[in-house]
């Protein structure tokens, strides 16, 4: 079986549908501290619901998400689904088939104590012998990977990043997690914009993943 990912990037400083959020994102949006931020919100939930709108065939004021414990947005019955956003950049992963998960980044300086307290021993003897550019670029290429597996998984930070394993290289790949078959998942690396980088993580089970990049 060949899982079909759907993925739309878009740009969050243009605006966006203010009438289609519901009241409880009307109220999330009202709570940010600066007019940019609310603005962005506004343009990553709006471009959400207009997307799976037209996806499902639903009007995208009328979709309602319901949360799973970790606060992800779900659909019942399907599809999976998620949104990633990176400063004024945002992303949404799509699929029917299978659980799917997506972060983007900006590539940016990042101490070393931080992939310390982070990542795993052996993503960490990864790292070691880089300096530099390449070193932040490893950095995130982990950091994207890890994070869109838990958002695939749903757990979200809940799960420690230690806890499991991905490769730093070229080739996008769960190591180990506990509670799960690594086999059983599929990585892609996203260059989504200049200065970003992101994954997707998909449960494949063996199967074939095709991913379609979307206006």
């Amino acid at each position: 079986m060949t899982h079909r990912i759907e993925l739309w990037t878009w740009d969050l400083d243009r605006p966006g549908d203010e009438a289609l959020l519901s009241p409880d994102e009307l109220a999330r949006a009202a709570a940010f501290a600066t007019g940019t931020l609310r603005a962005r919100f506004i343009a990553g939930r709006s471009g959400l619901r207009q997307r799976l709108g037209a996806h499902l065939g639903l009007d995208p004021a009328r979709i309602a998400f319901r949360y799973n414990r970790f606060g992800r947005p779900e659909l019942p019955g399907g599809p999976s689904f998620n949104l990633s956003h990176c400063g004024a950049r945002a992303a949404l992963a799509l699929c029917s088939t299978a659980a799917v998960g997506v972060d983007i980044e900006a590539i940016r300086p990042i101490e070393r104590a931080v992939a310390t307290r982070f990542f795993a021993p052996a993503e960490l003897r990864d790292l070691e012998a880089l300096s530099g550019a390449a070193w932040d670029e490893a950095f995130f290429r982990l950091w994207t990977r890890k994070e869109a597996f838990l958002k695939a998984v749903g757990t979200g930070l809940d799960t420690p990043l230690a806890s499991f394993e991905v490769t730093a290289d070229d080739r996008p790949r769960l190591l180990r997690a506990e509670g799960q078959r690594a086999q059983d998942w599929a990585l892609i690396h996203l260059s989504p914009a200049a200065g970003t980088m992101g994954a997707i993580a998909v449960e494949a089970r063996g199967g074939g993943v095709e991913l379609r990049l979307r206006d």
